[in-house]
């Protein structure tokens, strides 16, 4: 009697170890697919930090693919329109984020493109949408933000680039100053 018991329990023991370990698998699955899952999150902005960088609640999301000029203590020329036009596209507003490969950058930002308009509602994602229904194509159309990519987030550089230099050829905003622009590139 005795030893059935002891059999039970290294038993018990053996199935909870089993289990334990396929919910561990299956987490991690779980979260490899969602990391690269290239779904929407429809959010709310709190806050607008400068034309690149905002805030989802206590969340900080840096803008993938752009650059913009800074704002504050080391300002750039035009740093502060940039981050007024991206209040007026996104503040207190609901914008629909995606993921790149990587989700988060080496300060510990997440790492999302900026979309508008709920994608779900348009049969493509053409370069007319990236265009007009970004934030990132709104701001290098305008010539307040640079490209700005480093892979694996480069999912529509080719189409950006061509924003950026269609707007340095029409001398748009920092384009107009300089044919540099007014931010450092990083």
């Amino acid at each position: 009697m005795k030893n059935d018991k002891i059999k039970n329990k290294a038993l018990l023991r053996r199935l909870f170890l089993v289990f334990l370990v396929l919910v561990l698998y299956l987490g991690v699955s779980y979260y490899n697919k969602t990391a690269t899952n290239k779904t929407f999150e429809k959010v709310k902005v709190t806050k607008v930090v400068d034309g690149d960088t905002f805030y989802v609640g206590p969340d900080k999301v840096r803008v993938i693919g752009i650059n913009t000029p800074e704002v504050g203590e080391n300002e750039e020329e035009l740093g502060e329109e940039a981050k007024i036009r991206a209040e007026e596209l996104i503040l207190n507003k609901t914008v629909y984020l995606k993921t790149g490969k990587e989700l988060v950058d080496q300060y510990g930002r997440n790492l999302r493109y900026v979309f508008l308009v709920d994608p779900k509602n348009v049969s493509n994602i053409d370069e007319k949408m990236l265009r007009e229904s970004t934030l990132e194509g709104v701001l290098l159309d305008e010539g307040l933000a640079r490209c700005y990519f480093f892979k694996p987030n480069n999912e529509y550089e080719e189409t950006f680039r061509k924003f950026e230099d269609e707007a340095r050829k029409n001398k748009m905003g920092m384009w107009s100053i300089s044919d540099e622009g007014t931010t450092r590139g990083n």
